[in-house]
């Protein structure tokens, strides 16, 4: 399984395999819906409002003919697509064409901006109301790895394969600042979140760091007791992290950096509902398993 996620409303979660997405009835656990895909699908993503569902569109092939009075020329170009549906009906609502294979999606707050990144390092801005393109950001040299967008939708933040973490003006698509702190790693690349507007926390397999977004700040870097197989799997409100060790579950203060709880898990963590009261895990391929956050059964 390579995607889970559960609506805000807790009606409905996405889990999505190399070909296939399936949307579920939370509440009785019937499946309502699957949706196939002709190739491996790369990405899957689901608005906070439970509303819209992105994922992978696979590849268009545009073919073209030139004649000359000599020869005539045959070329085809790869036209990379993203599937943007309405999530409780499953049905197609329009589809993005992007120019490069796509690495990174993140939806907006609102529901309403799409940010695309792609190997070349360009991160694009698109109206998912409209379709449209509203800008394309360069400045990345390697290929984009995560992107974040902060609640007021004012800034995105994105890292690419190096480390790098870069932070954009939304509105005007300028570059604000770069910040350097993570040693550059092929295979755990750099995760980050953005809290509050103010706060941003990234992390990688060694450390995670708490910065001020306005002014670059580094407020607090948390090491990890154990080797971190799962930090990817995070919840956050405005005062905590909730991330996953192999030794299980803690809790840390956003405020002081400090470890405040921890609790033990077995199961491979695979999403928290946005109000961090729901849990989703796997023991088995097959099988999910749900559980309550706040008293730890399932």
């Amino acid at each position: 399984m390579n995607y889970l996620s559960i609506t805000p409303d807790g009606k409905h979660l996405v889990s999505a395999g190399s070909q296939s997405v399936r949307i579920w009835n939370l509440q009785t656990g019937g499946l309502i819906r699957k949706l196939e895909n002709s190739g491996k699908i790369s990405f899957v993503r689901t608005s906070q409002d439970g509303k819209t569902l992105v994922m992978d569109g696979g590849v268009q092939i545009e073919k073209s003919t030139t004649d000359t009075s000599d020869y005539r020329y045959y070329d085809q170009r790869k036209k990379y697509l993203i599937n943007v549906l309405n999530l409780p009906t499953a049905t197609l609502k329009k589809q993005l064409v992007h120019d490069n294979s796509l690495t990174r999606v993140k939806i907006s707050p609102s529901g309403n901006i799409l940010v695309s990144g792609d190997e070349t390092g360009k991160l694009n801005i698109w109206d998912l109301q409209s379709g449209r393109l509203q800008k394309m950001l360069t400045g990345h040299n390697s290929k984009i790895k995560s992107i974040a967008i902060s609640p007021d939708e004012k800034t995105i933040v994105s890292t690419e394969d190096y480390g790098q973490i870069k932070i954009w003006d939304l509105i005007s698509g300028k570059l604000k600042a770069t910040f350097t702190g993570h040693d550059y790693s092929i295979l755990y690349p750099v995760g980050i979140v953005i809290l509050n507007n103010n706060t941003l926390v990234s992390w990688n397999e060694k450390n995670m760091k708490i910065w001020n977004l306005q002014t670059g700040n580094l407020k607090h870097t948390i090491k990890p007791v154990n080797y971190l197989r799962k930090f990817d799997f995070i919840f956050f409100d405005s005062k905590s992290l909730m991330i996953q060790e192999d030794s299980g579950i803690k809790t840390w203060d956003l405020l002081t950096g400090k470890l405040t709880n921890t609790f033990q898990i077995k199961d491979d963590i695979l999403a928290f509902s946005p109000d961090g009261k729901i849990m989703a895990t796997r023991i088995e391929d097959n099988n999910i398993n749900i559980w309550k956050i706040t008293s730890g059964n399932k």
